[in-house]
């Protein structure tokens, strides 16, 4: 008889452990101010984490089991990548892409240090955007309000104007380009 309520102690003890100070004390902390961050009544958040810490102390070989579950399940879909990653980072290798940016910001050149504030994509909710395109010849960066794709006229010196392709710098060619993306709409 003795063993078991040393063993009911224990487990107890390691219960409130868990719930006051070890792994589910930082989750139950976060969850409480969850709560308070909602302006929920005080007098209710109180109520229903005593009960949460009840229970966590009652079934915390339960609870600490489903945390390591999931940490388990978030380091395993780290380490394996999935094939559209794959093929995305293998895109962002070979340069930057208007479809990998959004909004406005800052682009610059690695290489050469040239640097021009651009507006990559922007609208509003009436159906209202501002696009940017690069000039395959001549490198110039062009904003068009409201584009079709079926109608997108030339640049100024007679080139393609493209958000498709990867860009380059307009000075030197280079593709070691960088956004710094400022606000997005």
């Amino acid at each position: 008889m003795k063993f078991w309520l040393l063993a009911l102690g224990c487990y107890l003890v390691a219960g409130m452990f868990a719930a006051f100070r070890g792994v589910l004390s930082r989750k139950l902390a976060w969850e409480e101010f969850l709560l308070r961050a909602k302006d929920e009544q005080s007098h209710r958040v109180w109520l229903f984490m005593a009960v949460v810490r009840f229970l966590a102390i009652i079934g915390w070989p339960f609870l600490c089991a489903m945390l390591l579950i999931d940490w388990f399940r978030s380091r395993v879909k780290k380490a394996q990548p999935s094939a559209d990653y794959a093929a995305l980072r293998d895109d962002m290798r070979r340069g930057l892409r208007f479809s990998r940016m959004g909004g406005a910001g800052r682009l610059h050149c690695d290489d050469c240090g040239w640097s021009e504030d651009i507006e990559s994509f922007v609208h509003n909710l009436d159906r209202w955007c501002l696009a940017a395109y690069q000039c395959q010849a001549c490198g110039r960066f062009c904003h068009l309000e409201n584009p079709r794709r079926d109608s997108i006229p030339p640049c100024d010196c007679g080139g393609k104007l493209s958000r498709d392709e990867i860009l380059f710098c307009p000075k030197c060619r280079s593709r070691a380009l960088r956004y710094w993306m400022a606000y997005i709409t």
